[in-house]
């Protein structure tokens, strides 16, 4: 109902992973949106595995949803940020989208993080003039989890800020957070986001120059 036009393209490719890779590349977008079902059976383990693939492949902003509830219940966006995932080359664009859906859904932003992601965020907010209400609480203690998911109310659609392997950001103790909100939190809408990262190299770019045609030939 919001009259945004969209535009549908069609790609052929052996795996959904790289199809979505190599077609973010060809459009030149900056965000890919994909939504992550809970897994149920074998076809799910299998759309599972392709998330990961393309997390590793895809080196635009990536967002991941599942959800659950219709967005009219949400109360709070909770925004959770790591230690130093404002280097992030594409964590402005997170922001801005972040406060562009608050605004949307006519809600506040409580944002967990340590002091100097709170100070770079609000630099951001400043800078580019944005009117979205940000509400701060600091996190000293990552490893305790409770910390942050006792204050979770089922009416929060939480978002996630992450890093993928190999960027400026990222740090192995967070690689289980996210699937301890998803068993934990499993009414809540959830949005998993991996910012692009401009210094990140994906496994599809090391294989870039490599063709087929001796393989296609042997083929036929």
């Amino acid at each position: 109902n919001s009259e945004v036009k969209i535009n549908t393209i069609a790609r052929n490719d052996h795996k959904p992973a790289s199809g979505i890779a190599r077609t973010s590349k060809e459009i030149m977008s900056y965000i890919v949106i994909v939504e992550k079902k809970k897994k149920t059976g074998f076809l799910d383990k299998i759309f599972g595995e392709n998330v990961d693939s393309i997390i590793n492949n895809v080196d635009k902003s990536l967002f991941i949803c599942r959800f659950e509830r219709n967005f009219i219940e949400e109360k709070r966006l909770v925004l959770i940020c790591p230690p130093f995932s404002e280097s992030g080359a594409g964590f402005q664009l997170l922001i801005q989208k972040i406060c562009r859906l608050s605004q949307e859904l006519s809600i506040p932003i409580v944002i967990y993080a340590e002091y100097k992601t709170h100070q770079a965020i609000q630099q951001i907010a400043n800078y580019l003039k944005l009117n979205a209400k940000l509400g701060f609480k600091s996190i000293l203690d990552w490893d305790d989890f409770d910390a942050i998911s006792d204050e979770i109310k089922p009416t929060d659609l939480i978002v996630f800020n992450l890093s993928r392997k190999g960027s400026i950001s990222y740090q192995s103790i967070f690689d289980k957070l996210p699937q301890k909100f998803e068993r934990s939190f499993t009414e809540n809408n959830l949005i998993l986001v991996y910012p692009q990262d401009d210094n990140k190299v994906t496994s599809m770019d090391a294989y870039e120059d490599f063709t087929a045609t001796p393989l296609t030939k042997g083929l036929e």
